[in-house]
């Protein structure tokens, strides 16, 4: 189970960053930008954080990552009212808040130690899990559409496929 959280924390940390890409600022207001770095930062710093646990065997820093997944509570209305979508707000809700659920619970194994498969196994299953949330997650959210735009308006020499 320690494996989990930071998968975990890189799913949420993924929708994040993809919700944060959907808003596109080209022409928003000052609400929608301060949500777009909200987003974006957050994503960022779970997935440091994400990486700084699993090199780290355990995670790293609980109570950071409670304010993390705080701030993304905080963030979800205004993001929600920004445009991103809902099952991708619910998603990244859930992820962070289960990963910040199995980071500061407190069980380990009576003798300290886990074998290799049982991690290899428990790794496994918690990026089964976090893509089979982050995948239709992700597809609901509006960045592929924007990731081929072009300053002058047009797709470039994909546009007509």
């Amino acid at each position: 189970m320690q494996t989990w959280p930071p998968v975990f924390a890189w799913g949420s940390g993924l929708l994040h960053l993809a919700l944060g890409a959907s808003l596109g600022v080209q022409s928003a207001g000052t609400a929608v930008v301060l949500v777009t770095a909200a987003l974006l930062a957050l994503g960022a710093g779970e997935l440091a954080w994400g990486m700084a646990s699993l090199r780290a065997g355990r995670p790293r820093a609980p109570r950071t990552a409670v304010l993390g997944a705080l701030a993304g509570v905080v963030v979800t209305p205004a993001a929600l009212a920004a445009g991103c979508s809902a099952v991708s707000v619910a998603a990244s809700l859930f992820l962070a808040l289960s990963a910040v659920g199995l980071a500061t619970r407190r069980k380990a194994r009576a003798d300290g130690s886990s074998s290799r498969g049982t991690h290899a196994g428990a790794l496994i299953a918690a990026t089964v899990i976090v893509a089979a949330v982050l995948t239709p997650a992700l597809a609901s959210t509006d960045a592929p559409g924007r990731i081929g735009d072009l300053p002058s308006g047009g797709q470039g020499i994909h546009s007509g496929h």
